[in-house]
Order: structure tokens, then C-alpha cells, then sequence
């Protein structure tokens, strides 16, 4: 993809975008699964195509073990590439693939786990990120790579 047509060329404006998807998706239906996982914007690094969102853990979000579900971790970084994608690319997207590797359990004493999502790879249709989750601990606990179909 020409950088050049990109809807943000550097970080205040992509903060913006990004910033704008979240709101919208807060002011929608509370019942929706990225409304209820309610993600925080903490940084955005155009020149490094990069973004940094926060969850709060809620105890909805726990297994029967006690712990963050691996699927809701799962959720919030698949929803992390996507609210990212959209907002740097000013695109529709749909995820074509999402590979999760766990490499540590979320504990309910946690207060937020951090996705920090990277794009790698962007053409005219695909966009190709990365993404690691960790906790406040700093450890951590996923890291994950996909695909999203730029409508």
C-alpha cells in the first residue's frame, strides 16, 4: 500500500483515528464483546506502525480455573489488530487468520493485560501484524501473528 495514501501520517493523527474507533466503540451496543472488554488506547507509533491497548481483567473473563480464558485473551488481541488496522489503513477489515501462542496464565490478581500490536506487512488488500500480550508484571503471557483482509 502507498503510504502516501493513507488516511494518518503520523502519530497525533493516528492516536486521533485510533482514539475515534474506540469511542465508537464504547457509544455502541453494551452487549457487544469489544464493548464489554472495553480497551484503553496507552500509545501509538506511527513510524513504527505500532499501537498499545489496555484491558481491564473482569471476573466474567475468568475460567474455571481461575484464570483469564484463554479465548477472551485471544479476543482482545484479535480486536486489537482489527480496531488497529482499520484506524491506520481507514479501511473495513475482516480476520482471514489468527495464530495465539500462550506462554503464561492471566491470574485474577492482575489488573489489565497490554496488547501492543504491530503491523509488519501491509499491501492494498492484507495487512500482516504481530502482537505480545504481557501484564503490569511486565511478563509475558501471548504472543500472536494474523491476517486481515483490507475491505
Amino acid at each position: 500500500m502507498n503510504e502516501a495514501n493513507l488516511p494518518t501520517h503520523n502519530d497525533a493523527e493516528l492516536h486521533t483515528a485510533m482514539q475515534r474507533q474506540l469511542d465508537d466503540i464504547m457509544a455502541g451496543d453494551p452487549n457487544r464483546i469489544m464493548h464489554m472488554l472495553a480497551p484503553s488506547l496507552m500509545d501509538v507509533n506511527f513510524g513504527e506502525r505500532e499501537v498499545l491497548l489496555r484491558y481491564g481483567i473482569s471476573p466474567w473473563m475468568l475460567n474455571m480455573s481461575g484464570i483469564l480464558h484463554g479465548g477472551i485473551l485471544a479476543t482482545m488481541i484479535d480486536n486489537s489488530m482489527g480496531v488497529f488496522s482499520r484506524a491506520f489503513t481507514g479501511k473495513s477489515i475482516l480476520t482471514l487468520n489468527l495464530q495465539v501462542s500462550y506462554a503464561a496464565a492471566v491470574r485474577p490478581e492482575n489488573e489489565w493485560v497490554q496488547i501492543r500490536c504491530r503491523i509488519t506487512t501491509l499491501t492494498n488488500r492484507f495487512a500482516h501484524l504481530y502482537a505480545a500480550a504481557s501484564t503490569e508484571e511486565g511478563g509475558p503471557t501471548a504472543s500472536s501473528t494474523g491476517i486481515v483482509y483490507l475491505k
